[in-house]
C-alpha cells in the first residue's frame, strides 16, 4: 500500500449543490411549510404502520458495546420492506403532481430509509418530514442519485414521517422508487449511548475555540446486512494540498458495508442546547485504502461540498 502523507484539514466550508442533501431543524415546528416546491400541508396520511418491535436485546447490545471490541455502534433495527410508488397516493398540482406515503414505527427515536430503483427526472424533488414538523430532509434532486445502486437517507426524528415526491408537468410518470428498508432507530444517533459521561463524548459546543476544527469531523453511517452502523472520521489532506475529499475512519465500521453516507455539522449550536446546525450529507463515496492491522480506512467523498459561507 502506498505511503500517504496526510494532514488534518482544519477548515471545512460547504456549498449546497445537488450531490449533497440538507437536513434542517425547525424549533417552530413549521418544517412542512418550508417546502418551496409545492404545498404539502394536507399530505400527511396514507400511513404504513409496523408492528411493535421488542428492542430489549438490541438495546442491551448497544449499551454493552466495549470500546476494545472493534465493533461499530448499532443504533437501529433494519426492517426489510418492499414499497413502490404504487403504494402511496398521488395528487395533481398546477405545476405537476405529488406522491406521498407516511410510515409509523411505534417507539422509534427516528427513522431512515433505503431506496433502490431510485430515479428522479430533471425538475423532480424528494423530501422527508416528521409529523412534529421539526425535521425536514431534502430536497433530493436528480444530481444527488446519479449512478447509484442504492440510496440511504438521513435519520428523521420521530416515529411518524412522510416521504413526498414531486414531479413537474414536463416529466410526469418518469420517476421510480422502491423502498427496501426502513431503519428504526432505538437510540439517538447523535450521541454514543455506551460512552455517555466519559471523555469519548465531548460536546464540541462546550469547548470554546474548536468550532473551526469541528467542521472537518463527519458522522459515517454504513448499511450492513444485519443493520445500520455508525462511526466517525475526519477530513484529511495529501501533502500536495489537492483538497480532495479524503475521509479517514475505522476499517471495522466500513468493512462489509453495502451503502455509506457521511454527514457534517451533526452538532448543537450551544453547549447542552436543543438547536442543531443544518446538516449536510454526502453520498458519492469510494474506498481508497484500508489496513486491518491499524483498523484504518481511507474514503474519498467525491461530492465534497465547498465554498458556502452559510454552513461554515
Amino acid at each position: 500500500m502506498k505511503n500517504l502523507l496526510l494532514l488534518v484539514v482544519s477548515v471545512f466550508t460547504c456549498s449546497l449543490c445537488f450531490p449533497q442533501v440538507e437536513t434542517n431543524y425547525y424549533t417552530q415546528k413549521n418544517a412542512i411549510e418550508c417546502i418551496k416546491d409545492f404545498d404539502a400541508k394536507n399530505c400527511l396520511k396514507s400511513i404504513k404502520q409496523f408492528p411493535p418491535i421488542d428492542l430489549s436485546s438490541y438495546q442491551e447490545d448497544v449499551l454493552s458495546t466495549d470500546m476494545n471490541t472493534e465493533k461499530p455502534f448499532q443504533y437501529c433495527k433494519s426492517l426489510e420492506v418492499n414499497y413502490t410508488l404504487s403504494d402511496g397516493n398521488w395528487v395533481d398540482l398546477e405545476s405537476g403532481r405529488l406522491w406521498f406515503l407516511t410510515f409509523e414505527s411505534a417507539g422509534a427515536h427516528s427513522l431512515s430509509f433505503v431506496f433502490n430503483d431510485f430515479y428522479l427526472p430533471t425538475g423532480a424533488s424528494l423530501y422527508i418530514v416528521n409529523q412534529e414538523g421539526t425535521t425536514l430532509y431534502g430536497p433530493v434532486k436528480d444530481g444527488s442519485i446519479q449512478n447509484r445502486k442504492g440510496f440511504l437517507t438521513d435519520a428523521i426524528d420521530g416515529s411518524i414521517v412522510t416521504i413526498l415526491l414531486f414531479e413537474p408537468k414536463s416529466h410526469v410518470e418518469k420517476s421510480s422508487l422502491r423502498i427496501t428498508r426502513v431503519n428504526h432507530y432505538y437510540a439517538d444517533s447523535r450521541s454514543d449511548p455506551t460512552r455517555s459521561g466519559n471523555d469519548c463524548t465531548i460536546d464540541v459546543a462546550c469547548i470554546p475555540g474548536w468550532d473551526f476544527e469541528a467542521d472537518g469531523i463527519g458522522r459515517l453511517f454504513v448499511l450492513h446486512n444485519d443493520g445500520l452502523y455508525s462511526g466517525s472520521g475526519a477530513l484529511v489532506m495529501t501533502a500536495d494540498r489537492s483538497f480532495k475529499g479524503y475521509f479517514l475512519t475505522a476499517m471495522h465500521v466500513v468493512d462489509g458495508g453495502t451503502l455509506e453516507s457521511v454527514s457534517f455539522f451533526y452538532r448543537r449550536k450551544t453547549c447542552n442546547g436543543n438547536q442543531e446546525y443544518t446538516k449536510v450529507t454526502c453520498y458519492n463515496i469510494v474506498e481508497r485504502a484500508s489496513w486491518g492491522a491499524a483498523d484504518m480506512a481511507l474514503l474519498e467523498i467525491l461530492d465534497l461540498p465547498t465554498n458556502n459561507q452559510k454552513l461554515t
